[in-house]
């Protein structure tokens, strides 16, 4: 357990989140969409992107991601997400 202390004591790297989140999205993982698109909207870790950040938030409603649809009924009004 104590092999991975190091992650508790570095800070994060966002940059490097969204490398490996786009990597993960790439090949459909709905949760890596998820992520990455609620990390392009926010600007963390990039320039900040809401048409991409909605794309990827998409794709994650269309696979179930129940975050995404969430969201995606929040902002833009949709009831049938």
């Amino acid at each position: 357990m104590h092999g991975l202390s190091f992650l508790v004591r570095r800070p994060p790297d966002e940059g490097e989140a969204v490398r490996w989140l786009r990597r993960a999205a790439a090949q459909g993982f709905m949760d890596a969409e998820y992520s990455l698109g609620i990390m392009l909207g926010e600007g963390r870790g990039v320039q900040q992107d809401l048409i991409e950040s909605l794309g990827w938030l998409q794709r994650a409603a269309e696979k179930g991601h129940p975050g995404a649809i969430d969201l995606l009924r929040r902002t833009t009004g949709n009831r049938k997400q």
